[in-house]
């Protein structure tokens, strides 16, 4: 597997890096384990972060942002469409009072769900 130190994450470059391996199923799908991205946001999440900007690696240059909804706790966080929305959109800001119906739990089997 190389030297140890090899394998240590010791600069934010490298920590994106490792997160957005083009090949990141292999040793996940090996061995039943959540991918690096999954372990990094419940790190994440249970050191109470609300959100994370990270560059994308579909596109090249540009900024995503994942949302750990279930932290949202304070009015003031929020997440609002700048610009106007189709009219079959119904929330167009993410908060505390809209964090619950805009997190998609209804997509995750309740097994998986956090406690």
């Amino acid at each position: 597997m190389g030297r140890p130190a090899d394998l240590l994450i010791r600069t934010p470059g490298k920590l994106q890096a490792n997160l957005q391996e083009v090949n990141w199923r292999a040793w996940p799908a090996q061995f039943g384990l959540p991918s690096p991205s999954q372990r990094f946001g419940l790190l994440l999440k249970w050191a109470g972060y609300e959100g994370i900007l990270y560059r994308s690696s579909k596109q090249p240059g540009s900024t995503c942002i994942a949302v750990l909804s279930s932290n949202i706790c304070s009015e003031r966080t929020f997440i609002e469409l700048a610009d106007g929305c189709p009219p079959t959109i119904i929330h167009n800001r993410l908060d505390l009072s809209t964090a619950d119906t805009l997190c998609g739990w209804e997509h995750v089997r309740q097994a998986d769900r956090a406690p």
